[in-house]
């Protein structure tokens, strides 16, 4: 009899340890990867995907918090596409024709360069006092996909195709023809300064609408709507405030725009063409 429980309790037992173990493997399999803080030091070259460039060595996973500090070498994301959790970045990065880096949260305290057919995507980036955004000549546009922007950006001279972005900011448009080009419906419920003495342009680079939303304004002058490079139609709805409030400077709507005014349109000291 005691020889039978013995046995018994040492089955139990055996019994409780499986089930143990089978709950932590269990856990260690579905429990999410640990962040891992990685830092730049570009001991190799200026390649983001060289590990040896990295401190621990290593490329940043997609979990990875990457730290890239001052210095007056660039970054280039060139050979792959990049996903990290954050980036707090100091000096110079190029993001690569036809690659994509995705950011959960991004703090940008220097520039960050977008090639011809790169895309910046996903999550929020906050533009402190010395980051930036820079896009390629125009007709040639860097991509702002699914994300928000914290602070105020300037555009000089580049082209960007603009894809569900939330701008918490005043955008200002400046230098010989910046560019944005719409993907099919896009909503502007921030400030658009226009500051040029050439021409800057808005168009669509897929059908779609334009609204200007009630808190959106666009405001200066020297501003094309309709196309320039893509030649898609354009609808605009304004419901918020376009204001042509610089002297000698128009806002002119293409002929093929079609337009649907539900707020007021200041004109003066500058002009309005339809």
């Amino acid at each position: 009899m005691l020889c039978n429980l013995l046995t018994l309790t040492r089955r139990a037992l055996l019994q409780v340890s499986t089930w143990q173990i089978c709950i932590c493997i269990v856990a260690t399999v579905l429990s999410p990867a640990a962040a891992q803080t990685v830092t730049w030091t570009g001991t190799t070259s200026t390649d983001w995907n060289t590990a040896s460039n990295w401190s621990p060595v290593g490329i940043p996973a997609a979990a990875a918090d990457v730290i890239i500090p001052a210095g007056a070498t660039a970054v280039s994301i060139s050979t792959v596409d990049v996903t990290v959790q954050s980036l707090s970045l100091s000096r110079q990065l190029n993001l690569g024709s036809g690659r994509v880096l995705t950011v959960t949260t991004g703090t940008l305290n220097a520039p960050l360069n977008l090639a011809g057919g790169a895309t910046l995507s996903g999550g929020s980036y906050t533009l402190a006092a010395s980051g930036s955004l820079t896009f390629p000549p125009v007709c040639n546009y860097g991509r702002l996909s699914n994300l928000t922007i914290n602070g105020n950006l300037t555009v000089n001279n580049g082209g960007i195709r603009w894809n569900n972005v939330t701008h918490n900011g005043v955008l200002t448009l400046t230098g010989s023809s910046p560019n944005i080009a719409f993907e099919g419906n896009q909503t502007l419920a921030s400030t658009i300064v226009v500051d040029t003495a050439s021409s800057a342009t808005f168009e669509q680079a897929t059908p779609g609408t334009l609204t200007i939303a009630p808190t959106g304004i666009i405001r200066g002058g020297n501003l094309n709507i309709g196309s320039q490079c893509i030649g898609q139609t354009m609808a605009v709805v304004n419901n918020g405030t376009i204001d042509a409030n610089t002297a000698g400077r128009t806002i002119t709507f293409g002929a093929g725009v079609s337009l649907t005014n539900n707020a007021p349109i200041a004109v003066g000291p500058g002009s309005i063409i339809f």
